[in-house]
């Protein structure tokens, strides 16, 4: 059996067996119909797919850190074809996320961090200020009237209420519950706890530890 350097294919290429391929720069389409491996155990290689058009568009796997890595214009889908954001996650079902956590210890818990930085790269780090909105959760429904679109019912909301990070361990926030009301999707402030542990009801400067205006 000989060795090729090369192997031009005109049209299609059917491989019962096992092959070994060193390099290999496919145009066209694959069909897989059994298991692809890169690389043995203990020695793998790095997977990297690109997109036909996007700039940064590509899938990476790198084996040095085990990472599964996705370019900057590179977006997930689940349950969907067309997803309009980095991760879109479209389910007909209840529970359509479920984060678990299994340790013995009381101090780590199933947690989801919002971070908000003000670099205008990835590479480049820049502290927050007063009034820097550091993360929310919005819920929305369908209004299938006019505009046909997802409009906001109420929110939660964390923002910087002070100096922030003029020092180390330095972070004052404050937290926002805004509902809409009738013939509104805007989000009016109904509740909201300051930095200072005082609270607010209709207001959002509490001069108590408890006002409601």
């Amino acid at each position: 059996v000989g060795i090729a350097k090369k192997l031009y294919v005109g049209t299609d290429l059917d491989v019962d067996g096992t092959t070994n391929l060193d390099a290999v720069d496919i145009d066209g389409a694959v069909q897989l119909d059994n298991t692809f491996t890169v690389g043995v155990d203990g020695t793998g290689y790095d997977v990297k797919f690109f997109g036909d058009e996007a700039t940064n568009g590509y899938m990476l796997w790198d084996q040095s850190t085990d990472d599964l890595i996705l370019g900057s214009a590179s977006k997930i889908g689940i349950g969907t074809t067309s997803p309009d954001s980095p991760l879109s996650i479209e389910t007909a079902s209840a529970m359509a996320v479920n984060i678990d956590n299994w340790s013995n210890s009381q101090t780590t818990p199933a947690a989801i961090y919002l971070r908000k930085n003000k670099g205008t790269d990835f590479s480049t780090d820049a502290s927050v200020a007063d009034d820097t909105q550091l993360g929310a959760i919005y819920f929305q429904g369908m209004n299938a009237t006019g505009t046909n679109d997802y409009e906001t019912g109420a929110y939660i909301m964390a923002r910087v209420n002070g100096s922030a990070a003029t020092q180390d361990n330095d972070m004052p926030t404050e937290l926002l519950f805004a509902t809409s009301p009738e013939n509104s999707q805007s989000g009016a402030v109904s509740l909201l706890i300051s930095s200072s542990g005082t609270v607010g009801i209709g207001t959002t400067d509490p001069s108590s530890k408890l006002q409601v205006e």
